[in-house]
C-alpha cells in the first residue's frame, strides 16, 4: 500500500481502498480476489462500495476456503508436481532397465 493509514474503526461501509486494507491486501489484488468471488459491491455515486459484514463474510470464507486446499471460487487448488530429484546411481541404473 502506499503509506496511507486508514482509521477504519467505527465505519460500516468502505470504499475500495478501504476495503482492501481492512482485508490486509493490495488494491489491485482486492480486485482480482474480487472477480472470482460473489461479493458485490454497491454504489454510491461512481464510487462502489463495500459492507463490513460481507467483507468479514468473504474472507472467512475465503480463509477457509484456501485453507483446506481450494481456490476463492471454490474448485480445487491445482498442485504442481515436484520434480523428482536422484542420484547419479539411481539414473544409471534407470536407464540400463
Amino acid at each position: 500500500m502506499n503509506g496511507q493509514t486508514f482509521d477504519l474503526s467505527g465505519k460500516d461501509y468502505f470504499t475500495e481502498q478501504e476495503a482492501a486494507n481492512y482485508c490486509c491486501l493490495s488494491k489491485s489484488h482486492f480486485r482480482e480476489l474480487i472477480k472470482t468471488s460473489d461479493l458485490q459491491p454497491g454504489r454510491l455515486g461512481r464510487r462502489n462500495i463495500y459492507r463490513r459484514a460481507d467483507l468479514k463474510r468473504f474472507l472467512e470464507r475465503t480463509a477457509w476456503q484456501l485453507s483446506n486446499g481450494a481456490n476463492t471460487n471454490g474448485s480445487p487448488a491445482r498442485r504442481r508436481e515436484q520434480p523428482t530429484l536422484i542420484g547419479a546411481r539411481e539414473a544409471d541404473s534407470a536407464a540400463r532397465a
